[in-house]
């Protein structure tokens, strides 16, 4: 056992806790006191890197020889009037040094590899990941400059190569992050706006970069539990994928608890584990394509129910079904749907209009609750965190009902 590696993974303690954190870590957002509350799904990228700043401002090399933790010393620049002045080292300096640390032993990084790579996927295929990347056009950088096309194709290339398998190299990993360095600089620096985050391309996008961050979070953590217990320390990849990937207070759904196909009635079916409406499920991208395009979605006319400001924000946090109300609204990709017992049966938006209220602007439905206003149903008997059934709200119902 190597005491030097296991001496400081003890001292390291609380920046894995830091690290660990990040990937459960959410918030939401609002413009102003009169908006709503929404969900802000950038936050998952956003810690992510704020972990790594942590880790990579560490001297792995002075750490490991002195078993504590030391920052990267700060280097000299020589003044006009000959004195020295002391300032931060370079980002893409301390960066690099970083991985050189976890690039030391060709063993490991051979071991490390599947995982790191299982890790960009997220369960998503290779193809999968290709064509997310694919959408990505020039944004406007902090300094006034716009990202040009080779840049961004570097990355796209440098992606491709790593998930080839056989290109998990130092280079290939400063390319690729030097790209997500940028990306993270336009979010806190730039002109990337709130609303252009918020599209779901862009969350996709934002889901690969942070698991590439988590990934490189994750790496040298592994690689003193290799330098302490050899190649055993491969036996934690499943655990750590799970913790890390799909923490447990974010029931992402995923590709393996579940599938989507078409059964006798026409429906869409999908099994799932328990989806939190306060966070966007992480679907695989083709199949939460798959559940939002489907055919199988007819356009169906109903009755307006208006909502207000308060009840919408009560609509959007949504509620976990029971026995008493067994169907409940979902967000995703900006629509809301509604489900019971893994059938997707309804399709809706509800868009703000000049009244202050929000309308249902669009709906759909599948074959199996056909005909059924199930919106009625939700607001009038779902268990909602905050009450939405006011006396507005039961006075419609009422004569709604009354008109079948």
């Amino acid at each position: 056992m190597d005491t030097n590696a296991a001496s400081l993974r003890g001292a390291a303690f609380s920046l894995n806790v830091i690290h660990k954190g990040a990937a459960k870590l959410q918030h939401a957002i609002r413009q102003n006191e009169r908006e709503q509350w929404e969900p802000y799904f950038p936050n998952r990228f956003i810690y992510t890197f704020f972990a790594f700043n942590s880790l990579y401002n560490v001297d792995w090399y002075a750490s490991y020889d002195s078993k504590e933790i030391k920052s990267i010393p700060k280097r000299p620049v020589n003044k006009k009037d000959g004195s020295t002045k002391w300032v931060e080292e370079y980002e893409a300096v301390k960066q690099e040094k970083y991985l050189s640390f976890c690039f030391q032993d060709t063993t490991f990084v051979r071991l490390y590899k599947d995982f790191f790579i299982k890790c960009i996927l997220l369960d998503n295929s290779k193809e999968e990941v290709k064509q997310i990347l694919s959408k990505i056009r020039p944004d406007w950088l902090p300094n006034g400059a716009v990202r040009n096309h080779g840049y961004i194709k570097g990355f796209k290339d440098a992606v491709e190569d790593l998930l080839a398998r056989d290109s998990f190299k130092k280079s290939t990993l400063e390319t690729i992050l030097d790209y997500i360095y940028s990306v993270r600089c336009n979010i806190f620096h730039g002109v990337k706006e709130i609303k252009a985050m918020m599209e779901i391309g862009q969350q996709y996008r934002l889901d690969i970069y942070a698991s590439f961050v988590i990934a490189l979070n994750q790496m040298v953590f592994s690689y003193l539990d290799y330098l302490i217990d050899g190649e055993k320390f491969t036996e934690s990849f499943d655990r750590l994928y799970d913790e890390l990937m799909y923490p447990d207070n974010i029931p992402y759904s995923r590709r393996q608890d579940g599938y989507i196909s078409m059964d006798n009635y026409g429906d869409i079916f999908f099994r799932r584990d328990d989806i939190d409406t306060w966070s966007l499920a992480r679907l695989r991208h083709s199949l939460l394509l798959e559940i939002q395009d489907s055919p199988l979605w007819k356009k169906e006319a109903i009755p307006d129910i208006p909502l207000t400001e308060e009840q919408m924000v009560s609509f959007v946090q949504g509620y976990t079904p029971d026995f008493d109300c067994r169907y409940a609204p979902y967000m995703l990709g900006g629509w809301f749907y509604i489900t019971r017992s893994g059938y997707w049966l309804k399709k809706f938006k509800y868009t703000k209009q000049p009244d202050g209220y929000y309308h249902v602007t669009e709906h759909y439905t599948t074959q199996k609750e056909k005909g059924r206003n199930l919106l009625v149903e939700i607001i009038a008997h779902g268990h909602f965190r905050t009450k939405i059934l006011d006396d507005r709200l039961s006075t419609l119902i009422k004569e709604l009902n009354h008109k079948r």
